[in-house]
């Protein structure tokens, strides 16, 4: 049983993440959730933060669905004149 196991975590992402032999990235979420879809390694060609090629680093890719949250509006009605009778 792994660390992760033991504290009922999953990792998703079981292919080597970078090009010398290593995983660096992971996805790691509850046993039971089903949260996370499709995940892929991919060696096409990253960038950093200066444009520049990452050529030992690949890609994770993978679904996570968002929902959009609706709005609650709350209205409070206030009584002032029950309040300003002085």
């Amino acid at each position: 049983m792994s660390y992760l196991e033991s504290w009922k975590y999953e990792k998703h992402v079981h292919k080597l993440t970078q090009i010398h032999g290593h995983i660096l990235d992971m996805v790691i979420t509850t046993e039971d959730s089903d949260i996370v879809s499709d995940i892929s390694v991919s060696d096409s060609c990253l960038c950093d933060e200066a444009s520049n090629l990452s050529t030992d680093l690949f890609a994770i890719i993978f679904t996570l669905p968002l929902l959009k949250l609706t709005p609650v509006q709350k209205i409070i009605d206030v009584l002032w004149p029950l309040l300003c009778t002085w």
